[in-house]
């Protein structure tokens, strides 16, 4: 099997305070929300799942669209010790070795710098899943936007 990573990031400027940011990161609901209709997260039954993240492991069906299914990814949820609020998703399946994707959110200005950091590895596979994950990004950041506008 080709062993092959990539990685990118992408960094958003968000007129909302970075408490306020942290606070809507750690919902799961957010993750619905800024995911739709793009990607649509649907918790393995069985799995307890609460309304804030926490350190752990949780599965989730994935469809595109929200009717083409893409099967299972781990989302695994830890908190990094850092100056700045950090959440990082240590994630993986099938078919993706490595979906890692660290949320860093800093204090600037009046507002909140908003990065979203990825190495993913998915074998023969990278450049294709790359390739969408950088779309996904742009489209999880227009939908932050839109999220705040509401908040």
């Amino acid at each position: 099997m080709v062993n092959k990573s990539a990685s990118f990031k992408l960094t958003t400027y968000f007129d909302t305070p970075p408490d306020k940011v942290s606070k809507l990161v750690k919902n799961v609901a957010t993750l619905y929300f800024v995911s739709s209709p793009l990607l649509i997260f649907r918790p393995v039954k069985g799995q307890e799942l609460s309304h804030q993240w926490t350190n752990g492991t949780y599965w989730f069906h994935l469809y595109l669209f929200g009717f083409i299914p893409l099967g299972k990814q781990a989302i695994v949820i830890s908190f990094p010790k850092s100056p700045v609020f950090q959440i990082l998703d240590d994630g993986h399946s099938q078919f993706i070795k490595q979906w890692r994707h660290m949320i860093t959110i800093k204090k600037e200005g009046q507002g909140t710098l908003y990065e979203d950091q990825l190495q993913i590895s998915a074998g023969a596979f990278t450049y294709l899943v790359i390739v969408f994950a950088q779309l996904f990004y742009k489209h999880r950041q227009r939908r932050w936007k839109k999220l705040l506008e509401y908040k």
